[in-house]
């Protein structure tokens, strides 16, 4: 009995939080329960509202926050719409970010303004805020708190995610209050106040963080008070009731949405509150015992777990074929695919399975002729051309009069360490090595040198991402002939290894997912012995994101796209950076008095 009371219980708080009434609910439950009358009360609300929760739309949550308010707060339902832009032109969407952002702003009575730049609507205008002509402040876009990946004209919606828009300076930064959902007047409460962190890699993939957010403008009910060091309110009076609270920052903050904190006196019965939600802390590996320098890099494999779903070559070459095919698919009449970026990538991607770009053909113009008029303004531009090129077949050395590597030397000598990221050396030694740029050669050896020295004491650096990359850049040298000691690798290992989720991937998408399976292939294992808690390898969790066109998302509700393809590719054929597989041969291009950018 006492099992099925608790599951009305149960049942009743689900139906009444899909009517927004949950804080009704409690209140109610707390009368009638000491009435005696919960049961009764709990069976017609269930039999009740069963019909009506069928028929809620699908909705997201959209908060738009101007300079110093919030301009609207609510829940929106997914659906189409059409937009006119400031030039008169006229679009039509399906429920993508911009329509919830339109219906949101319908809602509030402010009008909105767009702006088409031929690849999407860039919001320009909410209200009487608009863009600054010189973009120190503009308006931003974040999903569930993170940076957008796409536009919001992009961006398909699904049920249940919060679309902030802010205008705030780059990069902004979202905050939040988390607590009890309720106390008692006169228990002690604790507020945590954090700010959304998190950085991007040289490709502008996110890594999001909560962080512990000191110094900041905490409101509650009216009074003012200021986070710790520890990012904490502590010591605040209350009164029965609905207490209001809100985060507010300086600077590129954006503030938190107002968080109602229920306020009950001692001579009602209380629900059990909430715990206090923390930051969640920040897990380390512990280095494992550095082995016999004689070993071979490679660990013993993890112990065999039952249920374990592997993958066959079968499949992932499959999976491969579907996914050149989709490349090939995107390829334009001049040659590239999807822009200067992912034709470097895509050219890999292919060189990886053993096709030139100068086999890719759409409109008379080949891959290779498409990069062999990429403008390179960054020293990622040209690390990326020399990967590409060498993917390709094509000698980086000897490349329309240039020698990309002996370029690149030039660009790294006293040039490492100028910034907090390691990319530009990371993706600096896989571009020389590609090259088959001598490890004796003094910028290579101080280039491995400073890498090795960025690594973090729990196997990493920085991010999963760059960790793994850093491995196919140390073992690149390591096959070459340069010398690294065991331990580098042994802790990077156990650190992805930590890092691991029960899907079997990493990073919940499938980029972070494809360079640590190239990770995994450099130190010459077999991603089928990398099997998680949950029973999954790594190639399982990647196909996941694998779209019926043969496309990868980045994640698997954002939509497939070549630049996610390309990554996804090499470590489906098992191939890691750099791609050296093709012999070189003369760089034959047919080009136009054009660049690309």
């Amino acid at each position: 009995m006492r099992n099925n009371f608790q599951f009305l219980i149960s049942n009743f708080y689900s139906l009444c939080a899909v009517l927004a009434l949950r804080r009704v609910a409690i209140f109610i439950v707390l009368i009638f329960k000491r009435a005696g009358l919960l049961l009764l009360l709990i069976i017609f609300f269930s039999i009740g509202l069963a019909g009506w929760a069928d028929e809620v739309d699908e909705v997201v949550r959209v908060r738009i926050e101007g300079e110093s308010e919030t301009l609207f707060d609510g829940e929106v339902v997914i659906e189409g719409c059409e937009i006119f832009d400031e030039a008169g032109g006229e679009h039509e969407y399906e429920a993508v970010a911009a329509c919830a952002v339109e219906e949101a702003a319908r809602a509030a009575g402010i009008e909105t303004g767009w702006q088409d730049f031929g690849f999407g609507l860039l919001l320009a205008q909410v209200g009487e805020i608009r863009n600054a002509d010189d973009w120190s402040k503009s308006w931003g876009f974040w999903v569930d708190y993170d940076p957008a990946q796409v536009g919001l004209s992009d961006y398909e919606l699904t049920a249940g995610e919060e679309i902030l828009v802010a205008y705030t300076g780059w990069p902004g930064a979202p905050l939040r209050v988390t607590g009890p959902d309720s106390v008692e007047i006169g228990d002690e409460v604790e507020l945590a106040v954090e700010q959304r962190g998190g950085e991007y890699d040289e490709l502008f993939n996110w890594t999001g963080r909560w962080e512990k957010a000191a110094g900041l403008l905490i409101n509650v009910d009216g009074q003012d008070f200021v986070s710790d060091e520890e990012g904490k309110v502590r010591e605040f009076n209350l009164k029965a009731g609905d207490s209001t609270v809100r985060a507010e920052g300086e600077g590129n903050m954006i503030r938190s949405r107002e968080w109602v904190l229920m306020v009950w006196p001692k001579s009602l019965v209380t629900p059990n509150p909430t715990p206090v939600l923390t930051p969640s802390p920040v897990v380390t590996s512990t280095p494992t015992a550095a082995p016999d320098p004689a070993l071979d890099v490679t660990p013993t494999p993890a112990p065999e777990v039952l249920g374990v779903s592997k993958i066959s070559d079968e499949e992932t070459r499959g999976a491969a074929a579907r996914a050149l095919s989709y490349l090939r698919s995107k390829q334009d009449d001049l040659g590239g695919i999807d822009g200067a970026m992912v034709s470097g990538w895509a050219a890999m991607a292919l060189g990886a399975d053993g096709i030139r770009a100068s086999e890719v053909k759409a409109g008379g113009k080949s891959l290779a002729d498409y990069l062999a008029v990429v403008e390179m303004t960054r020293i990622t531009d040209k690390e990326r051309q020399i990967m590409a090129l060498r993917a390709a077949g094509i000698n980086p050395r000897d490349w329309r009069g240039r020698d990309l590597a002996g370029e690149l030397l030039s660009d790294l000598e006293g040039n490492m360490g100028v910034d907090e990221f390691i990319n530009d050396e990371v993706f600096g030694g896989l571009a020389l090595m590609a090259a088959e740029t001598a490890v004796d050669e003094v910028v290579v050896r101080e280039l491995v040198s400073y890498v090795i020295s960025e690594q973090e004491d729990g196997g990493g650096w920085g991010t999963i991402d760059m960790t793994a990359a850093a491995i196919q850049m140390v073992q690149a040298y390591r096959g070459r002939g340069g010398s690294v000691e065991s331990e580098v690798l042994y802790k990077a290992r156990a650190y992805l290894r930590e890092q691991q989720e029960k899907s079997g991937g990493w990073g919940g998408n499938s980029a972070t997912t494809a360079w640590v399976m190239m990770a995994i292939k450099a130190m010459g294992e077999n991603q089928n012995d990398w099997v998680s808690s949950g029973g999954m390898v790594p190639g399982k969790a990647l196909l996941t994101y694998q779209a019926s066109s043969g496309g990868f998302g980045w994640q698997s509700n954002s939509g497939e796209s070549a630049f996610m393809t390309a990554y996804a590719v090499p470590a489906l054929v098992g191939k890691g950076w750099p791609i050296t597989s093709l012999s070189v041969e003369t760089d034959v291009v047919e080009t136009d008095e054009f660049y690309v950018e």
